[in-house]
């Protein structure tokens, strides 16, 4: 798209954006974010930690160089991609975010060539594509995975990696029947050195919380997944398995919300699909459930489209 072509079309949804009185419904946002004394918001629904930028037009330039200089609780910020932003306003805007009536700046450009930047507007509900240098009403977050350590962590990453190969042949040893513990005990034992060992052992995490998991301990499963998620934001396992506690915690919307996250990060990934369709069916939406569970099956996990969709 030409520039000018893009410019009107920014002026447009700017015009659009002035003049909408479409109400928010804030109800649902209560209790999801925990907010320090710093401004950092912590999302219990995805682990996700956020910031709010300044109350002042900025161009998507000024933006990113704003999420780059943020240095606050040790930095790693980055600018949030399109559908982070889609989920974080699903049901309302939060309250740490100070301002009303703007758009938000995300990390997605339209084209290669970065002719187009994609905005989201919590009060019409959609994305839009915009010029760079469009500055009014357009704002900007910070968002991150991990939480950095303060100062130096020390870590054995040969006695990690020991405890971690030791947690995992336990965890798949037969006991009699496929897919049960050889000693379920011994198997978090290990992976809790691992993780001793090395603080940042993203996957040590994962599999620990596996393990409570299939001991039905879902709240102890629920903060490893989210650890690993603090660690590294891109782990569509993690994801998806967090979505499979919060399931089991009767938090449905916000296991469905989980799945989304998963399949933005993974596309292909069975596990996924599956919760989220099962989580569908049991909350009344038959239709989704089985699209997705038709597509768990396409990728190899057909138990759900079994016993619901055929």
């Amino acid at each position: 798209m030409k520039i000018e072509n893009a410019a009107h079309l920014a002026a447009i949804i700017l015009l659009i954006f002035t003049l909408s009185n479409v109400p928010v419904s804030v109800g649902a946002q209560e209790g999801r974010f925990t907010v320090d004394t710093r401004g950092i918001a912590t999302d219990s629904q995805t682990g996700f930690q956020w910031v709010a930028g300044p109350d002042q037009d900025m161009d998507w330039p000024a933006a990113k160089a704003w999420v780059k200089r943020l240095a606050v609780a040790g930095g790693g910020w980055r600018m949030p991609k399109i559908a982070e932003l889609q989920k974080l306003f699903e049901f309302g805007q939060p309250d740490f975010i100070p301002y009303e009536g703007m758009a938000f700046w995300s990390g997605d450009t339209v084209d290669e060539a970065a002719e187009e930047i994609w905005v989201y507007s919590p009060e019409m509900g959609f994305e839009a594509p915009v010029p760079p240098f469009v500055a009014p009403f357009n704002r900007v977050l910070g968002v991150r995975g991990e939480t950095p350590q303060e100062g130096t962590v020390k870590k054995d990453y040969q006695a990690a990696n020991y405890f971690y190969d030791q947690g995992m042949a336990l965890r798949s040893a037969p006991e009699g029947k496929p897919g049960k513990f050889g000693s379920v005990e011994a198997a978090i034992s290990y992976f809790s050195q691992a993780i001793e060992a090395d603080p940042t052992f993203v996957k040590a995490y994962n599999y620990r919380g596996a393990v409570y998991a299939q001991l039905k301990q879902w709240e102890k499963a629920l903060e490893d997944f989210t650890q690993a998620l603090r660690l590294n934001d891109k782990y569509a396992v993690a994801m998806s398995n967090r979505g499979i506690c919060l399931f089991h915690l009767g938090r449905a919307e916000e296991a469905k919300i989980q799945f989304d996250l998963a399949l933005l990060e993974d596309p292909g990934l069975a596990a996924a699909y599956h919760g989220r369709g099962f989580a569908h069916i049991l909350t009344g939406d038959k239709t989704a459930g089985c699209q997705d569970a038709k597509r768990a099956c396409e990728l190899g996990m057909c138990m759900l489209d079994k016993a619901h969709c055929r």
